[in-house]
Order: structure tokens, then C-alpha cells, then sequence
């Protein structure tokens, strides 16, 4: 518990450093924290944000991806998604969620965000059968019924569209009315 307090302190001492613009100093013990505790999640994406403050962007992404990989948080998919369309880049993007497809064909967070990729590059088709693929492996989250009513809505399969965006809100037909004391 006191290891995982000491990590905690010194990770926000490399944040406020990175903060500070003292990337030399944050960068060092970024680096010492992935060292110690590789499964610490946000030494790795800070990491990669100070490369990225230095515009090293190959080693940011490479940071990024690594994490990605070996801790398999969507956060990294998120600051690659980020920088790659910041940079107007989507086409290396799509390269990157492909090859690591390729490596973990089972991955459905990938998956999630390869569909939500597509999508928002108007490649319905690509973006319907990696959310299929999702879908069907009985993951259940509004973001995957947003994503697949969206699709649809874009394929004009309105009654699809409509039965998606029910499964998002909750909507199963039946009036519920919640119930709350007066003084609450």
C-alpha cells in the first residue's frame, strides 16, 4: 500500500514537472516509474505526452503504442485517435488499428474504436461489420448502440437505426416512472 502511495506521489511530481515544462525532469521519472511498475497506466500515457510537448511524435506513438499493447487501455486508442486526427492523419490510423487487428484479431476495444474510426470517415460498411464484430460477442454499451444506430441512420435503415437508439437509452417500451419521498 505504501509502494503504491510512493508511486502515486512520485507520478505527480513527473506531471507537475511536465506541467512545468521541466519535460527533461517528467520524462526521467516517467521513464523510472514504467521501470518499476509496468502496468502503471499513466506514467505510460504521460510519457508519451512529453515526447509529444517535445515533437518527438514518432516516440510519442510509439509510447502509446506499447502501452496499448501491453495494458490494453483505450486510453492510448484515444491519444492516438486524438493526435492522428488533430494532425488531419486518419489514414495512418487506420494503418495502426489494422496491424494491431492483425495481432489480436479478438480485441474488441480495438474493434470499438477501429468502427467508430470508420464511421466518422464515412466507411459505413467497414464500420458496421467491426461493430457486428463487437456486437456480437454480447458486449452490451450505449456508446455500441450510439455507434451502430449512427451506421444505420447512414445505410437509411431507419427501423434498425430507431431499435439501436432504443437499446442506447434504455428504451424497452414500457413506461417506467420512478419513485421519489417527498423529501427527497
Amino acid at each position: 500500500e505504501e509502494k503504491e502511495k510512493l508511486l502515486s506521489l512520485r507520478y505527480e511530481v513527473a506531471r507537475l514537472a511536465l506541467e512545468g515544462e521541466d519535460i527533461a525532469k517528467a520524462k526521467s521519472e516517467l521513464k523510472e516509474l514504467i521501470k518499476e511498475a509496468p502496468d502503471f497506466c499513466p506514467a505510460r500515457v504521460s510519457l508519451g505526452d512529453a515526447y509529444l510537448q517535445q515533437d518527438r511524435v514518432e516516440d510519442a506513438v510509439k509510447v502509446w503504442k506499447e502501452g496499448y499493447l501491453a495494458l490494453g487501455k483505450s486510453v492510448f486508442l484515444s491519444r492516438l485517435e486524438d493526435y492522428y486526427l488533430g494532425a488531419e492523419d486518419p489514414s495512418t490510423l487506420l494503418g495502426i488499428y489494422k496491424a494491431i487487428l492483425d495481432q489480436r484479431d479478438n480485441d474488441m476495444i480495438l474493434r470499438l474504436f477501429y468502427g467508430k474510426l470508420c464511421l466518422r470517415l464515412e466507411m459505413v460498411d467497414e464500420a458496421l461489420e467491426q461493430l457486428f464484430a463487437v456486437e456480437s460477442t454480447g458486449i452490451e454499451t450505449p456508446h455500441l448502440h450510439l455507434l451502430l444506430a449512427e451506421a444505420h441512420r447512414r445505410r437509411n435503415r431507419i427501423d434498425e437505426s430507431v431499435d439501436q437508439y432504443k437499446k442506447a437509452l434504455g428504451v424497452d417500451g414500457r413506461l417506467r416512472i420512478n419513485y421519489v419521498c417527498d423529501v427527497c
